[in-house]
């Protein structure tokens, strides 16, 4: 159910803006840049990037194992609990807003505190587009907007980058991704980044970008679209992790969803 894209020890970059994030966005606003001295402190710390269905999670800072199971677990659960409850809402605008509505709410009760961005109508800056590059278009606006003391929005925007073209090559990770990224008349994704702050916080930045259409298609990340052809919708989150609630809760819903894949695999049908 989760693949990891890549894992590096701590590392010096250079913080100068990466062509890859040059390549894959071509209208992002410009966003702040940290002086080089915080920009040094992130970008030399310990960075991986993990695939879920539906789900690209980027991680920066020394966060323990623990913490970045509980992220996973985190957005994973929430996503699953809100579409369950949404799915029978026939109106695919009104199932969406209902679905982030309830997704916050969720998140909130797993201890993420903070601020949620409302779901609302993304305009592409083109006319032809690809579901990556407004990912990254939004990420780079909720990584402006979270403004993190002393974490360097262009360092995250380069690991998100290079995950994404990491999935570009195909095979299980994408597959995992876009697993259940769609159904007949719609979709969704999420790409998030989650970092340690200098006071030892833990802060996710989340992106969430749903979509209608009437197209079939499979690749969804990487397909060039036609504006006219989808509806895209996108909101933006920074959350701080309550350590309490951590604490008490990071053992019971990993076992929530353990029983909820361990329940679906053993109730295959295994013929006669």
């Amino acid at each position: 159910m989760i693949h990891t894209l890549y894992d590096r020890q701590p590392l010096n970059l250079n913080t100068s803006v990466h062509p890859s994030v040059l390549d894959s966005i071509d209208a992002i606003p410009p966003v702040g840049h940290l002086s080089p001295d915080l920009d040094s402190a992130v970008s030399s710390a310990a960075q991986s990037a993990l695939v879920a269905p539906e789900h690209l999670i980027i991680f920066s800072g020394n966060l323990s194992a623990e913490h970045k199971d509980y992220v996973t677990n985190s957005l994973l659960y929430s996503d699953l609990a809100a579409a369950h409850r949404t799915r029978k809402i026939a109106n695919l605008s009104e199932r969406r807003k209902v679905w982030y509505k309830d997704k916050t709410e969720i998140m909130k009760g797993l201890g993420w505190a903070g601020f949620a961005d409302s779901m609302r109508a993304h305009s592409a800056s083109s006319r032809k587009f690809t579901m990556d590059q407004v990912g990254l278009e939004i990420l780079a606006n909720a990584l402006a907007a979270a403004a993190v003391p002393g974490i360097s929005t262009t360092v995250l925007l380069n690991l998100a980058s290079d995950a994404i073209k990491a999935l570009r090559q195909g095979g299980e990770p994408l597959r995992l991704f876009q697993k259940e990224s769609r159904t007949h008349q719609d979709g969704k994704f999420n790409i998030a980044v989650c970092m340690e702050s200098p006071e030892g916080d833990v802060v996710l930045v989340s992106t969430n970008i749903y979509f209608i259409t009437s197209h079939s298609v499979s690749n969804v990340l990487f397909w060039e679209w036609q504006s006219s052809d989808v509806d895209v919708a996108s909101a933006g989150d920074k959350l701080v992790l309550n350590e309490g609630r951590f604490q008490r809760g990071k053992q019971r819903l990993a076992d929530r969803l353990d029983d909820y894949m361990f329940n679906h695999i053993l109730s295959l049908p295994l013929g006669d």
